[in-house]
Order: C-alpha cells, then structure tokens, then sequence
C-alpha cells in the first residue's frame, strides 16, 4: 500500500498542542519521516521510507524525502543518483530540480548546477525562491575560475573569394572579360574555434579575467583564402547581482591568406546581465 499509519504514544514533536500520556495521535507515514529528518532521527526516517519504497517504488514523495535524507547525511552522490532518478520520470517537478541544483552546487559540480538552477527560473517561482537562486548564479560565477571551450565544423563554400560569376562585365558602357583570379572559386573548409578564460579572485564581488580565442576558417587544398583571428583580453570583473561588468585590455591579429592581414591594441568593455527568467543579455564596446 502507498502509505500506512504510525502510531506514537505521549507526544510529537511538531505538534502545538500538548498530548496527556493516555491519548494516542495517528500520523501520516510521510510526514513522520519528514519530521523525523528535520528532526534529526535519520534513522527513523529510513526505515519508515524504506517500507514505503518497498510496496511503492515509483512513489514520488518518498523517493524525494530519501534523496533528502541523503542530503542531510552527507551523501551528495547517493542524493544525485535518486534525484536524477525522480527528474528522468518527472521533469517538470521544479521543487525536486531545485533541490537537485543546491546539491549540484554543493558538489561543485557548477556548469551542471547553473543549468538546472536556469530551468528552474522558466517556472513560475515565488518571489524568495526566485532571489534564492538569482543568489546561487551569483555565487557560482563568483567562483567560477576558468572556462574552456572548442568547437570544430565542416565548411563547403562555392564562392571562397568573394568573386564574380559573370563571364563578361560592363564598365563606363564597355563590355570585359574577367581575369580568371576574379571568378568565383569554390572550396571546402574546416571552420573552428578554441577559447579559454581564467579568473583570479581578489575579492568577494571582484577578480581578474585573462582569456584568450582563435576562430577561423582553412581551407583543404589551398591557404589563399585561409581566415584567422586570435584575439587576448585581460582586466578587472565586478559582479553585482545579475550583473557583471568588465574592463579589459584587448589584442586582436588577423591573418588572411596565411599572411598577416592587421593587428590592433585598445580597451573594452562588456556587460552581462542574466537576470531574466529566459534571457542572457550581454554587450561590449
């Protein structure tokens, strides 16, 4: 059966009226193991979901309250594993992906933690529940110390170099024939991209950013039209809220057909806000 009735002689703990010693009080399965873990009687609670497991495997309340016994005691993996459980059956239970998150962060487990906290925001949260966890993004962008991302595509292209198709051309009213080297060439390239960033921390709402990217695009047979950029930045980022702000120091080179093509030094500076429920907004000058 999915739930059975427990009977404890004096008094409960969480009840506001007092109990004489002959009165009995029946209490419900699932909120005795609930007082018990908030009460600290793990025990208790155990075996109590235990048998509640054993005649319900699927039931969702007490599969939640034992990941949250795993919490309490300490046992991240094991809360993990049944949350990841209850979520693959129930995906839109937000108050277990809530739940998931926190532990997810406690792990340090970040990437995977600001995913499930960024679904949790397309619900409708209350007010504190939504601070809650414009809280946790806040802390995990605080520590977070560094970023690394690659991507790698296959480019076919019928007109590598921005050239005319046409077999003859009109200038000032006079027919030409194009050069060869001005006709349309088609190729197939490899496009990619590799960025990292790392963040030194120098205080609580404070570090300093380094990061550096090359994106381009090569092409197989021949480097003439080969397009590549490297560019390094390096400043002071202040989080505030949803908000972060840099300034930063920027480098750019370019190469284009395998040669250099310019090179340029200033300063920038960008801002993010990823305070919206389904939104990152984010700019730079």
């Amino acid at each position: 059966m999915r739930r059975y009735f427990c009977v404890i002689i004096l008094c409960l703990c969480f009840c506001a009226t007092k109990v004489s010693a002959q009165q009995t009080v029946t209490v419900d399965a699932l909120e005795l193991a609930r007082v018990a873990i908030f009460t600290g009687n793990y025990d208790a609670a155990r075996e109590v979901l235990d048998v509640l497991l054993k005649n319900d495997p699927s039931d969702v309340e007490a599969n939640f309250l034992m990941a949250e016994l795993a919490v309490a005691q300490g046992d991240l993996d094991s809360a993990l594993s049944r949350f990841t459980a209850l979520l693959i059956d129930h995906p839109d239970l937000v108050r277990a992906r809530l739940d998931y998150a926190a532990v997810l962060f406690r792990a340090e487990q970040d990437d995977r933690a600001e995913y499930n906290f960024r679904l949790t925001l397309a619900a409708e949260l209350p007010d504190a529940a939504r601070a809650n966890v414009m809280q946790y993004l806040h802390l995990i962008q605080a520590r977070r110390r560094y970023q690394v991302s690659a991507a790698a595509s296959i480019a076919p292209d019928t007109n590598i170099n921005n050239g005319i198709s046409a077999n003859e051309i009109n200038l000032f009213g006079l027919p030409f024939v194009p050069d060869q080297k001005l006709k349309t060439k088609s190729g197939t390239g490899v496009m990619f991209s590799v960025a990292g960033e790392y963040r030194y921390p120098i205080t609580g709402t404070m570090s300093w950013r380094t990061n550096a990217m090359i994106w381009g695009t090569n092409y197989l047979g021949s480097g003439a039209f080969n397009d590549n950029i490297f560019r390094a930045a390096s400043g002071p980022q202040w989080l505030s809220g949803s908000w972060g702000i840099s300034a930063l120091g920027v480098y750019t080179q370019r190469w284009y057909g395998s040669s250099p093509f310019y090179h340029g030094a200033g300063v920038g500076l960008e801002a993010a806000c990823s305070g919206f429920s389904r939104w990152r907004l984010e700019g730079s000058v």
